[in-house]
């Protein structure tokens, strides 16, 4: 019986640990936080992901800051042009959202702004939410891994109004 019990707390050890460099192999999450159009500054590297569906976001990375962005997603749906400056990246940025209203999110590397993301704002009764994006930035070997993910909250709303049905 003490065996068994000793080879359970080692098995789970072992998982714990495992979960554990699994997770930061993975990298680190990094904190976004509102900004205003005027806070935007410098030169960009500006992704346009998506296309004519509501899953759609403009992407700023900034250039001099050391960090590249690489969109986790198929190069089919994303478009990037570099060397664009701060006013016009928004323009492009707004221009490119399919939507009245926008966010404008700065992406930080602990208190350092490296980048945006500009993504479109719904009439809650289209959606449920007004904002229906989730973006993820994961900080790994010194890149930024951006994903780009319909909310779970939304995602039923999302489906029916792309694919039709009740």
């Amino acid at each position: 019986m003490k065996m068994l019990s000793l080879i359970f707390i080692v098995l789970c050890i072992i998982v714990f640990a495992l979960i554990m460099v699994n997770r930061l192999a993975k990298g680190t999450y990094l904190k976004t936080e509102r900004a205003e159009e005027g806070d935007v500054e410098g030169l960009f590297t500006v992704f346009f992901y998506g296309g004519k569906t509501p899953k759609q976001a403009v992407i700023l990375d900034r250039e001099d800051d050391g960090r590249d962005f690489e969109i986790s997603d198929s190069p089919h749906n994303f478009t990037a042009v570099r060397g664009v400056p701060a006013q016009a990246a928004l323009k492009e940025a707004v221009g490119f959202i399919d939507s009245e209203r926008h966010s404008i999110r700065r992406v930080l590397d602990n208190t350092t702004t490296i980048g945006y993301d500009v993504r479109p704002l719904y009439p809650t009764t289209r959606f449920g939410a007004p904002d229906i994006l989730d973006i993820d930035y994961r900080l790994h070997k010194g890149a930024v891994f951006v994903t780009v993910r319909i909310k779970s909250s939304v995602r039923q709303t999302y489906d029916r109004d792309r694919y039709g049905g009740s």
